[in-house]
């Protein structure tokens, strides 16, 4: 609820914290947010459906209004998924305008691409985007080193990912674990075939 006591957001708790630092800010937009709202309901009424069709219209709507929306993204590059529409996929993520997104928008979906376990929608190139951006708006922050870092290791640049997650685990020893796992492939000996 907006200080003048209007419904400034409706959604998922853990999709929370954006809208709360919006508000903090001072940021919180009430009519874009009221924009927004038929449209993020058509989209939960979408999902209710189950119908894949709507829940692309829905979604594809939502992210032409807010081509960031969180929600519209994920959900919309799961129905791909599960279509096996890799080009669908890869669509989604190349609609972002990544100057537009704040470092936490960049890193959730660069880390999210990462960390993808089928490969064909992984999409290395277009992570490097988001990496990037969140290199820019934060540059040598543990965030921006551990996302290059991964981005090097997934695109086999080995020695880049163990030099980049030195620098992370040197600011926070969170970032050891990665470290050491990335010496650890370096020390593998694969058989030849």
């Amino acid at each position: 609820v907006s200080p003048e006591g209007k419904i400034a957001w409706i959604g998922h708790p853990l999709a929370l914290d954006p809208i709360l630092a919006e508000a903090v800010s001072g940021g919180l937009d009430v009519s874009v947010r009221a924009r927004m709202l038929p449209l993020e309901n058509a989209l939960r009424g979408a999902l209710q459906s189950r119908s894949p069709d709507m829940i692309v219209e829905a979604a594809d709507a939502l992210l032409e209004a807010d081509p960031v929306h969180g929600d519209a993204l994920r959900i919309r590059v799961a129905v791909a998924r599960q279509q096996g529409d890799v080009t669908s996929a890869r669509g989604v993520y190349e609609r972002v305008f990544r100057a537009s997104l704040s470092a936490d928008q960049a890193g959730s979906i660069a880390a999210g691409l990462l960390a993808e376990g089928d490969m064909r929608f992984r999409f290395p190139d277009l992570a490097k985007g988001f990496v990037d951006r969140v290199v820019e708006a934060e540059p040598g922050s543990f965030r921006a080193l551990t996302l290059a870092a991964r981005l090097c290791y997934v695109t086999s640049r080995l020695e880049e990912a163990i030099a980049l997650q030195a620098k992370a685990a040197a600011l926070d020893p969170a970032g050891s674990g990665d470290l050491e796992y990335y010496r650890a492939v370096k020390g593998m000996v694969l058989p030849q075939p």
